[in-house]
């Protein structure tokens, strides 16, 4: 029997539920639904390794700092799509993509670190989506 998931980097669940959320600095992210284009890009940003799924969303997590790397971009092949649902509180436009990313984790305690192939070998297996959204607070409501 192989060796099970040893390490898990994401955000945590907040006291609210809100889970694998973070704010991030507006600078971070790019998109022009025009030219249909998108990145998002963080550097050496503290993420903690929660090292499997069940403890990361058991109600007493335990973690091991982290520090996490990713460059992602967006290329849209499809042209703009609206969609708007008031039963369910959302507005937007997207544009179906392909997308691109380069990822690198550490994890010093255990002298862990990984780095993925470049982001030009990486390929979209289904589909990648880029897009303005408006959702709860932020959806007009009339």
């Amino acid at each position: 029997m192989g060796q099970g998931q040893v390490h898990d980097f994401n955000p945590g669940v907040g006291t609210d539920g809100l889970f694998w959320t973070l704010p991030i600095p507006r600078n971070s992210i790019a998109i022009d639904l025009d030219t249909g284009t998108a990145a998002f890009k963080m550097t050496d940003l503290a993420m903690p390794d929660f090292h499997d799924i069940v403890n990361s969303l058991s109600p007493n997590p335990t973690s091991t700092p982290g520090m996490v790397s990713f460059d992602v971009h967006w290329h849209a092949n499809s042209g703009l799509m609206a969609l708007r649902d008031t039963s369910v509180g959302f507005t937007g436009e997207y544009r179906k993509s392909t997308a691109n990313i380069w990822w690198s984790a550490q994890e010093p305690a255990q002298n862990f670190a990984f780095e993925s192939d470049p982001a030009a070998t990486s390929t979209t297996v289904n589909t990648a989506v880029m897009g303005h959204e408006r959702n709860g607070h932020f959806f007009p409501h009339h």
